[in-house]
């Protein structure tokens, strides 16, 4: 059949050759790619099949690896999940950097940084909200906490040493403020900790200076009945007094002069107001205030000696 001077066959081939030529933009085109794949409009055509994944089931959105997803005109920010540099998640800010907004904001995991953590505002420490395992904040073996602009002090546990927290103040000092402020265990001032040189509740070097000394108005020391059990007098304190000897001598240390006992020698006649060693050859200290109480007992001894040849004197003058 024909229409006008043309035949079925040519009109065909005319439609054919028409539609052919048609613009994209005025025909249908297939997509390429995937039935997850998404297109971009390249110029009111297709582009190429983009790396973006659309799942319409579950509205998921997903971006393959190693493949940022930028943010602002001049791409200024990014994410991107690094596979092939790490198996992690790159967020990276512009040069002002990110604002994470919100009421809550949840970290799960851990936070690290190639440069400084700076927060502003502060940190508040609060229990954990779900009920889970108890909230702190940690900082690992030899690493530093430091305080001021300048780093003028720090907090570290010291691992690599004996096990111990270091305190390291500015120039000027630490201070401590509280009703009052315990010490669970041995003080040390002045004394090596690696050494295992602090042996007592407060322990000072051997040195002869302000530092080995402790300077106050008095010193008290318990004394009350109520501890103490089994008293008894002091035997013979005149005997045992004469057995001390008294010397001068130089501290090993500093090489400065100085005058007391020897605690060993003390030791063979008042045991009890001298610390020894474990091997117990060598003493570490003593009580110099327990002499007091011998030397009253000794001096009332002496007065009954003297009181008594006062009264021999008195009865040969009435002779």
């Amino acid at each position: 059949m024909a229409i006008g001077k043309y035949s079925r066959g040519k009109l065909e081939a005319i439609i054919k050759s028409v539609h052919s030529n048609i613009p994209e933009t005025e025909g249908h085109i297939e997509p390429g790619g995937s039935d997850t794949h998404l297109q971009y409009n390249d110029g009111g055509s297709f582009g190429g099949v983009s790396s973006l994944l659309y799942n319409s089931g579950t509205g998921h959105l997903a971006i393959p690896d190693d493949k940022r997803l930028y943010f602002g005109t001049n791409s200024d920010a990014y994410i991107e999940y690094a596979e092939d540099s790490g198996d992690f998640l790159t967020i990276s800010g512009s040069s002002n950097g990110i604002v994470l907004s919100g009421s809550t904001v949840q970290i799960r995991g851990t936070l690290e940084g190639a440069s400084p953590l700076k927060i502003a505002g502060g940190i508040e420490i609060v229990p954990s909200s779900d009920g889970g395992a108890a909230t702190n904040m940690k900082f690992g073996d030899d690493i530093k906490l430091y305080f001021g602009d300048d780093d003028d002090a720090y907090l570290q546990f010291k691992n690599s040493a004996s096990q111990y927290l270091e305190i390291s103040s500015s120039g000027a000092g630490i201070v401590l403020s509280g009703s009052a402020v315990k010490v669970d265990g041995y003080l040390g001032i002045g004394a090596n900790l690696e050494s295992n040189a602090i042996t007592h509740a407060i322990t000072l070097p051997e040195v002869n200076d302000n530092g080995g000394k402790i300077k106050a108005v008095a010193y008290t020391t318990y004394s009350s009945i109520r501890y103490k059990d089994n008293i008894q007098p002091i035997e013979n304190p005149l005997a045992t007094l004469t057995k001390l000897k008294g010397v001068t001598f130089n501290w090993k240390r500093n090489n400065t002069p100085d005058i007391g006992f020897v605690a060993e020698e003390v030791g063979r006649h008042l045991p009890e107001i001298v610390d020894w060693e474990t091997d117990t050859q060598y003493a570490q200290s003593m009580d110099y205030s327990k002499i007091v109480p011998l030397l009253v007992e000794s001096i009332k001894s002496q007065q009954k000696q003297i009181d008594k040849l006062h009264a021999e004197i008195k009865s040969l003058k009435k002779i």
